[in-house]
């Protein structure tokens, strides 16, 4: 005798998720690095993302809240990179050196990234009303530089 185990298991009401959490924070990602935090609307995000804004809002709960998921994946995508290279063992300090300017330089003037900094551009643009955007972006670059 054998068990269907998927006739078991508990379906979910409505469409199914189509959502893609990852695609969806890499184009924020360049809206934000292109425009910064404040001139970057949700009607903006709803258009680059293809999301509705209940679907972000589910998922990110407002806009502070994707901005600090796209900070996140920011570092893990560049920041964390550029500083493995860096910090690779084997390497002399020059030599590490060399090989971490360079890394940022290419990342920085990619034609697949906006120009500069995600971080320094998103942040330099933040208004006063911005505190908390900037207090998160803050402790990441701080952290990162007493490495």
């Amino acid at each position: 005798m054998t068990t269907d185990v998927q006739s078991c298991a508990k379906k979910s009401r409505g469409r199914p998720k189509v959502f893609d959490r990852d695609a969806a924070l890499d184009k924020a990602m360049t809206l934000f690095w292109q425009h910064g935090y404040e001139a970057t609307s949700l009607a903006d995000l709803v258009e680059a993302t293809g999301a509705k804004a209940p679907t972000l809002y589910a998922e990110f709960v407002n806009k502070e809240g994707l901005f600090r998921a796209v900070l996140d994946r920011y570092i893990s995508r560049f920041a964390a990179k550029h500083e493995a290279v860096l910090f690779a063992e084997g390497k002399s300090v020059d030599r590490a050196l060399r090989d971490y300017f360079t890394a940022v330089a290419t990342c920085f003037t990619s034609k697949e990234t906006p120009a500069g900094c995600f971080i320094i551009n998103t942040s330099a643009a933040l208004a006063a009303s911005s505190t908390d955007i900037a207090n998160t972006s803050n402790p990441a670059m701080r952290c990162r530089s007493r490495r």
